[in-house]
């Protein structure tokens, strides 16, 4: 698998298919994605991008500071245990699992979620907008 770890600055993936693992990076990540997968691990900074087809998961470090769209496939999130970040989230033809003390509210047909994580200590943002994927966040 291509891998780059330990990076600052900007980080750029376009891929068509295969796997990419960006790790124990800093700066900004921008992805395009249009099938295979972006596994992204102990991440500090902004994270924002679009998958088709593609399998997502994101783990960041620090205040959260993400903007997805996805067509189809996954995308798993894995929030710091203390973070409270402001979520704007929502799915149409899809599934959206939130942490237990997190209710996922329909809108005709839409999946959404307007909140706050539960955490007290990291702040930020985290947009996800999907037609059809899979939104998991942990």
């Amino acid at each position: 698998f291509p891998s780059h770890d330990t990076s600052k600055g900007g980080i750029s993936v376009n891929s068509q298919k295969g796997k990419i693992i960006v790790k124990e990076s800093r700066g900004s990540l921008k992805f395009d994605i249009v099938k295979g997968g972006l596994v992204v691990q102990e991440f500090k900074g902004r994270m924002e991008g679009f998958t088709n087809d593609g399998n997502l998961s994101l783990s960041p470090i620090d205040d959260i500071d993400i903007s997805v769209k996805t067509q189809k496939g996954k995308l798993t999130i894995s929030l710091p245990t203390n973070s409270s970040a402001n979520m704007d989230l929502s799915v149409e033809d899809g599934e959206l699992y939130l942490p237990s003390k997190l209710k996922v509210m329909r809108a005709g047909n839409f999946k959404v979620f307007k909140g706050q994580s539960k955490g007290s200590g990291l702040k930020g943002n985290l947009v996800v907008k999907s037609s059809e994927g899979i939104i998991t966040i942990r």
